[in-house]
């Protein structure tokens, strides 16, 4: 069908640190999922006019976007790695800076984990997702996190917090111990009442 399922952690800018939060990730998806960084493409201006383009990064080229992170406006990081059903498949990580809000978001093609759009394959991508999200928070720190389909960062981690609805298929919520999953209404796909 074309459609992505995203994945968002936001975090508060005041509170964090874009540099050591991006690097934090990376970190994460690699240990558990094996990912590799394809490219890294990225604008140092508001217009986005001039991409500067890095191909299969190595660690020097990785350490100097780090260090040059916070002067960049818009982030896009093609990963890709094996670990969903040992298929292999490419990701988009964008990083969205706007007022009063950072955070991430993981593009995931639905074609890739979500091929027949069953009951089963869909519990099963939710199981991952779930799974993905537990591990990166042992690394990064947000105020909350999401997956639905063709999402986006919208609510700053106060607005999102004094909604008092879901407003995501997924959300996670970091407490003083855990992470706590709330299931909403739907499934990730957006078609389907959850069951």
């Amino acid at each position: 069908m074309g459609a992505n399922t995203s994945i968002g952690l936001v975090y508060d800018p005041n509170k964090q640190n874009l540099k050591s939060q991006c690097s934090n990730l990376i970190n994460a998806l690699k240990t558990k999922y094996d990912i590799k960084v394809d490219r890294i493409q990225y604008s140092t201006e508001k217009e986005t006019a001039n991409w500067i383009t890095v191909d299969n990064p190595d660690n020097a080229a990785l350490n100097k976007f780090y260090s040059e992170i916070e002067s960049i406006f818009m982030v896009q990081i093609s990963l890709s790695f094996k670990s969903f059903k040992d298929n292999a498949f490419s990701t988009v990580l964008r990083i969205i800076r706007e007022k009063n809000v950072e955070g991430f978001l993981l593009d995931i093609s639905e074609e890739d984990i979500i091929p027949d759009y069953s009951e089963s394959l869909i519990l099963e991508a939710e199981d991952f997702i779930c799974s993905m999200v537990r591990h990166i928070y042992k690394y990064v720190n947000f105020e909350y996190g999401f997956c639905d389909q063709e999402a986006e960062i919208e609510y700053s981690p106060k607005d999102f917090f004094n909604l008092g609805y879901s407003v995501y298929s997924l959300e996670f919520i970091p407490t003083d111990l855990s992470l706590k999953i709330k299931k909403s209404d739907w499934d990730i796909t957006g078609l389907n009442e959850r069951k």
